[in-house]
């Protein structure tokens, strides 16, 4: 039986061309910046049986071939690129230049891993660092960057995942000692307009997004099968006392042994938590002393030797940074506190979890440059006051900056693109950042993320 192709991508590219005719855009005359793909090279698309295929770019760069799906079902599509296998192909990053200060601790050398697009091409840059302030580079083109990636470790492998074009989530994965990310590809049938989240059980990783009709959506991976086709539905049961969330943010999710838990925020003000355990999700439930304002926050598992086992950071409807912890004895969420008076962040905020109980938070602040606290759960007062990522040289930020926690030498790793395009990370050690270290070969970047291995 023949496979039909799908239409969608093929549709959304088509639009794009007649805007440009539309805008009066002669095709002869066109520039580099009007085209849409690269010549000769393919992309991704996606088959009416939801399975990968291939498209074509063509000559003049205005256009696509139709999806090809291999033909009959079962028979493989031609290569995502020229290279065969849609991989990083490598990018000369250039001599380390001989005034860069200080280099990444040479404990990171094959563990230490950094992506980033521009939002205005197709291409996925992948950087793994070699050691000596040296970096291997190589860019992919199809899954480019359209949020900041999140990453989990899964048996000491990090496994990233991202927004990508088209509104589909696309991931890559790294494992110690590699020069170059594994191929990046999209998940299943997953499809959001905000920036999936990510935990990891002792067995699988996990995506949960926000579909078109309100749903958040779970994806699972094993080692042993890969990604399902991440479409299964997180159920929002109602019970005594439950309440319907209206307008619901994406999530924010982490996972403390058996239990999950997805944070997110409603039109209604509300912030709410769901509960995965004992095989079974329990009914949304507000946090009563929460008034959130409508977008996604940040939640993270802390330390098992805190009193407090998971943090979770969300902006107010008064725009400040505000806080609330779950006690690990009794799981019940306490009552939300304020960050501080000048923590106003311009998009999400971002956790990680650092040791002894503490978590960095990490914003981009009004005026577009990086700010940082660390909660500590054992005090009263729990956060440190909010200062700048990099006094005396503290970068303005393209979007907002990610951190992860340490695991060659830092208690927590930043990673930036700057308004500029250039990406550099920023190490938290001995109780302060330090930084800028550049990534070379990235440029006119406008999303960065970095993963670390064990």
């Amino acid at each position: 039986m023949t496979a039909t192709k799908t239409w969608s991508l093929s549709l959304l590219l088509g639009a794009s061309a007649v805007m440009l005719v539309a805008g009066g855009c002669d095709k002869a005359a066109a520039t580099a910046k009007d085209r849409i793909c690269t010549a000769g090279n393919y992309v991704f698309c996606r088959c009416e049986d939801r399975s990968e295929g291939t498209k074509l770019c063509h000559d003049d760069g205005q256009g696509f071939d139709k999806c090809d799906c291999g033909g009959e079902l079962g028979e493989e599509p031609p290569p995502l690129s020229p290279n065969g296998d849609a991989g990083f192909e490598p990018v000369d990053s250039g001599p380390t230049p001989a005034d860069a200060g200080p280099s990444i601790d040479a404990k990171c050398a094959g563990k230490l891993a950094v992506l980033a697009s521009s939002e205005e091409d197709l291409y996925l840059f992948g950087a793994a660092y070699s050691g000596n302030g040296a970096w291997t580079v190589g860019k992919s083109l199809g899954p480019a960057l359209r949020s900041q990636p999140r990453g989990v470790l899964l048996n000491n492998v990090l496994v990233a995942a991202w927004r990508s074009r088209y509104d589909l989530i696309a991931w890559t994965k790294f494992e110690s000692g590699q020069t170059s990310l594994a191929p990046p590809i999209s998940i299943g049938s997953a499809i959001t307009a905000q920036a999936p989240a990510m935990l990891a059980t002792q067995t699988a990783a996990k995506i949960y997004y926000l579909g078109a009709d309100n749903t958040h959506f779970e994806g699972t991976y094993s080692a042993a099968s890969g990604w399902d086709d991440a479409t299964t539905a997180v159920p929002t049961p109602v019970m005594d006392g439950g309440v319907n969330i209206p307008g619901k943010s994406a999530p924010a999710a982490a996972a403390v042994g058996t239990s999950s838990v997805l944070g997110f925020t409603g039109t209604d003000k509300s912030l709410a938590r769901q509960t995965y355990s004992s095989g079974a999700w329990g009914t949304p439930i507000p946090i009563a002393s929460a008034e959130a304002l409508a977008q996604a926050p940040a939640l993270v598992a802390l330390s098992a030797n805190a009193t407090k086992d998971m943090l979770m950071v969300y902006v107010g409807s008064d725009l400040l940074l505000h806080s609330t912890t779950r006690t690990t004895s009794n799981k019940a969420w306490n009552t939300a506190i304020l960050v501080d008076t000048t923590a106003s962040p311009t998009g999400v905020p971002q956790l990680a979890a650092i040791a002894n109980g503490r978590a960095m938070l990490v914003w981009r602040a009004s005026n577009g440059t990086p700010f940082f606290s660390v909660f500590d759960s054992a005090l009263v007062n729990p956060w440190t006051v909010p200062a700048e990522l990099l006094p005396g040289r503290n970068p303005s930020l393209a979007s907002s900056l990610s951190v992860v926690a340490g695991r060659c030498g830092s208690e927590a790793t930043a990673a930036y693109a700057e308004k500029g395009g250039n990406v550099s990370l920023a190490l938290f050690q001995n109780g302060a950042w330090t930084g800028p270290y550049p990534v070379p070969g990235m440029t006119n970047m406008t999303f960065a993320g970095a993963g670390e291995v064990p």
